[in-house]
């Protein structure tokens, strides 16, 4: 078995060296690290030591989307292992990956991706607006493992989802997850498959999660064009019996954003 990381990043810099450092410390290497890039002049001020072979691929658009397909192309390994280029995985993540596709009927897999605040916090149950797991065990970028022959099967990340630069539409992952149960295909949770997430102190600031939640709300519009969203419904439920400071802001921009993706795809 062969496993391919994918690292999709949008102006590298020291995070992506941080997260390219944690794969060098594996206990079982990946067989290869791509990461995918808009422009090949995004990755020219990006050096790596010797022993950290890397390969950059550019996809000639922009958006992390587009760039973690451009990416995949190239990639040799059996299974695509995601990680985005500001997260850093466990010494044992790649062994995890191992250990869950030694089971052939698995078709993708995650795990828990961990916070690291720079300064301040929000609570758990709003750590999606940050690109972490916190409630929910569905598979995100930051940690999530595929078979190519499956990601192959359906296309790749859809993109128009993903990030584009400094906008936050979002829900390319849950795209695919979702096509993948629409296939019934094997999805597990790893709670030892890890990976700690930085999370910058704007990104605890409520001019930062109301822009994510409402651009949270554009992509779901999205999704639902193809998609029952019964999760998301089990998830509202939670935060409506569960307030707390945010639970008003965010469920607002959220529908707003929601609402505003309906009229657009209408």
């Amino acid at each position: 078995m062969q496993v391919s990381v994918i690292i999709g990043s949008y102006r590298p810099g020291k995070c992506l060296y941080r997260c390219i450092k944690s794969l060098a410390k594996q206990t079982i290497s990946p067989d290869e690290i791509i990461i995918g890039v808009d422009s090949i002049q995004d990755s020219q001020h990006i050096q790596t030591e010797p022993e950290i072979p890397c390969k950059f691929v550019a996809s000639g658009k922009t958006g992390v989307s587009s760039a973690r397909n451009a990416a995949c192309q190239q990639a040799k390994g059996d299974i695509l292992a995601f990680i985005d280029d500001d997260a850093t995985a466990e010494p044992d993540w790649i062994e995890q990956v191992h250990h869950v596709f030694e089971d052939p009927s698995v078709s993708c897999a995650g795990g828990p991706v961990f916070p690291v605040f720079e300064q301040g916090s929000i609570p758990e149950q709003w750590y999606w607006i940050i690109g972490c797991t916190g409630m929910s065990k569905r598979p995100i970028c930051s940690n999530m493992a595929i078979r190519r022959s499956d990601f192959v099967l359906l296309g790749g990340f859809p993109e128009n989802l993903g990030r584009i630069k400094r906008n936050l539409t979002i829900g390319e992952e849950t795209e695919l997850i979702l096509n993948l149960e629409a296939f019934n295909k094997k999805i597990v949770w790893e709670p030892d498959m890890v990976v700690h997430h930085w999370c910058p102190s704007h990104r605890t600031q409520l001019s930062y999660i109301i822009s994510r939640a409402y651009n949270e709300g554009l992509g779901k519009a999205i999704i639902r064009k193809h998609h029952s969203l019964e999760q998301e419904r089990l998830f509202l439920t939670h935060y409506l019996t569960n307030p707390d400071k945010y639970t008003v802001p965010v469920l607002l921009a959220t529908g707003l954003g929601f609402i505003r993706g309906c009229i657009k795809g209408e």
